[in-house]
């Protein structure tokens, strides 16, 4: 996914009030980087 595209969704995310979501998303995605 672009990142431009991934920032959006967790804007959307965070403003729909689903901080869980978010973070689990954050979690995951720093796992993907090496």
């Amino acid at each position: 996914m672009h990142e431009a595209a991934e920032g959006l969704m967790l804007q959307a995310m965070a403003a729909r009030g689903e901080w869980k979501d978010v973070q689990k998303m954050i979690k995951d995605l720093a796992r993907e980087q090496p």
